[in-house]
């Protein structure tokens, strides 16, 4: 035995390139298998969280990765909207234990306005006590410089130069976590 393993150290040693690529090309393997498997479950960690409670949505015709990215992240272009007929027959269906209605539209210094029931947050953010008109967060609060209280008009679209809606005054009644 002890033949054995004082010829394969000679032999590596004797083929000292070889052997490091082979180290180093297991090395970096290993590395990445773990790094796959971490990203993994960080993104299905992040899914969970970004969906909340939810199991089923939906919405007007068009892309499904589009319809979810848009809903829960705020991402790209809306797919649409649903009649209001169809909300309401959701709404009154016992298939369904909750149904909330989201839109999208207006902006303010560039942030998305999103039109939820209050329910809807309270089932995202139970941790956050959610009245009135407006509750942004708090990414939001810090960078467009929003306090409680604070009042502003909405921008038509997602630019600021548009049409300010002058006869609407948005107030600031929260702050999420």
């Amino acid at each position: 035995m002890m033949n054995v393993v004082k010829l394969t150290w000679k032999n590596m040693w004797h083929r000292k390139t070889l052997t490091l690529l082979t180290m180093l090309t297991i090395a970096i393997a290993s590395a990445f298998i773990v790094f796959i498997i971490v990203i993994n479950d960080g993104v299905g960690k992040g899914a969970k969280e970004g969906f909340g409670p939810y199991e089923l949505v939906i919405g007007a015709d068009g892309s499904r990765t589009q319809l979810m990215l848009h809903t829960f992240y705020h991402i790209g272009a809306p797919t649409g909207n649903i009649s209001y007929d169809m909300y309401e027959q959701l709404q009154a269906s016992d298939s369904y234990e909750a149904a909330y209605p989201m839109t999208r539209g207006d902006s303010y210094k560039g942030f998305s306005l999103i039109g939820v029931p209050t329910e809807y947050l309270s089932t995202r953010y139970p941790e956050a006590v959610l009245t009135g008109e407006v509750v942004v967060g708090s990414h939001v609060a810090e960078a467009a410089n929003l306090q409680v209280g604070d009042t502003f008009h909405a921008n038509h679209g997602y630019i600021d130069d548009e049409h300010e809606h002058d006869e609407l005054t948005f107030k600031v009644v929260g702050i999420l976590p």
